[in-house]
């Protein structure tokens, strides 16, 4: 990762999530990094996975690198563990943007599995992840 002021201690999931702890770092500090999603701890027993922009350019509409699959997006946290299948999920915002969780590894397995479901190959293997990383 290249030295762009953020914080040390990053812990990186699959060349593409990263997990930044209970620091204030936005996604939009990872727009020139590999991420898709950075997954932070926003209160006890809360986390968010949020979506990496494409620009930090207030003057365009956000273009979101990639947003959670919309099949989640507004579901009431019921369905959306039916959906998933991850317990612990609590919700995902009507845009995409990002999936609050009460644990860390729901965090990181919502973002995970819209990694997977998008078809993603990560940085780390020449597969195609939904085959073969996971």
């Amino acid at each position: 990762m290249k030295d762009k002021g953020l914080p040390t201690g990053i812990i990186e999931y699959d060349g593409a999530i990263a997990y930044v702890g209970e620091k204030s770092y936005l996604p939009e500090h990872f727009v020139d990094e590999q991420y898709y999603y950075v997954v932070s701890r926003i209160a006890q027993d809360l986390y968010c996975a949020r979506t990496v922009p494409e620009t930090t350019d207030s003057t365009t509409t956000k273009n979101l690198r990639l947003p959670f699959p919309p099949d989640w997006r507004g579901t009431a946290t019921s369905m959306l563990r039916k959906l998933t299948h991850i317990e612990g999920l609590i919700s995902c915002d009507a845009e995409g943007e990002f999936c609050l969780a009460r644990t860390l590894e729901a965090a990181i397995e919502a973002a995970r599995m819209s990694l997977k479901g998008s078809g993603h190959v990560c940085y780390q293997c020449p597969w195609a992840c939904p085959s073969v990383c996971w």
